[in-house]
């Protein structure tokens, strides 16, 4: 297999795995009581692992579940920001029983429960957090996310238009739904998702690489390169938008700025880039 073949290969597989990856980020329900909505947390694709944003969330300072008076709904809430789902679940179901309207609390179970496995009763909880409140959208983003991890992608994707119908700027959701089109190989409609989230987060260099990448398989290099760019100018150590830019650079016959684009991102850590580097000769 040819170099650039290879890092082809690894690019798909690393959109695998961050689909995969971001089907494990959940958001935390939103809801109109008082105390629940302080617990309302939304993870875009692409975050660190739950372990790390506790970690990092602790160090921070003060957590949303400090605001909560309940002490069952703290217990609850505290469990999942400090990534230990299966002790959440026990103190939501008490709270939950004395106050079954609450549908963010609710929510919040089945995110627990999705956490630990359980996903027939986090359908379950999903489900009535819906029909307790039909207009928030952080239920149905959940139930997208647990359609995901069941491999129901075009009942994840109704949900996901369903959070932007009624949040439009619900960025996660954009971010689910383009991968969804990629995957399809739908790439226009990929691309107008993405473009949505940098028109909500203009400096996200990972979507700016995501889009270049797409521009790429479309054969719009100038598109793409500039895409690329945008990533690198803000993530300047974007190991992949390097490796992407000099794989587009070497297609173009310009092999002295690919080697030195991969020498970059070799630089920034991308293992692969380090290997290409030394196997491709420049005539």
């Amino acid at each position: 297999m040819k170099p650039f073949a290879l890092l082809l290969v690894l690019m798909l597989s690393l959109s695998a795995c961050d689909n995969q990856d971001t089907q494990t980020k959940e958001t935390e329900q939103s809801t109109q009581s008082t105390e629940t909505s302080q617990t309302t947390e939304t993870h875009a694709a692409g975050q660190k692992p739950a372990e790390q944003a506790a970690a990092q969330q602790a160090a921070q300072g003060p957590r949303p579940s400090d605001k909560i008076k309940d002490p069952n709904l703290k217990k609850g809430a505290q469990a999942l920001e400090l990534n230990k789902p299966a002790d959440a679940i026990t103190p939501l179901s008490v709270y939950i029983k004395a106050n079954p309207k609450d549908h963010g609390a609710v929510g919040m179970r089945g995110v627990a429960y999705m956490r630990v496995g359980q996903a027939e009763k986090a359908f379950q909880d999903y489900n009535t957090a819906i029909k307790i409140q039909p207009k928030d959208p952080a239920p149905y983003y959940n139930r997208g996310d647990l359609y995901l991890l069941t491999k129901k992608t075009a009942e994840a994707q109704k949900d996901y238009d369903k959070v932007l119908s009624l949040d439009p700027t619900f960025i996660p959701a954009y971010q689910r739904r383009a991968q969804i089109y990629f995957n399809n190989k739908q790439f226009d409609k990929a691309k107008s998702d993405l473009s949505e989230v940098l028109s909500l987060i203009p400096e996200d260099a990972d979507t700016y690489n995501f889009r270049g990448y797409i521009n790429m398989q479309q054969k719009k290099d100038a598109d793409a390169i500039k895409d690329f760019e945008s990533a690198i100018k803000y993530q300047p150590r974007h190991g992949l938008a390097m490796a992407n830019l000099a794989q587009l650079l070497h297609k173009q016959g310009k092999c002295t700025e690919a080697l030195e684009w991969l020498k970059k991102s070799c630089q920034a850590g991308h293992k692969m880039a380090c290997q290409l580097q030394t196997q491709i000769k420049c005539k």
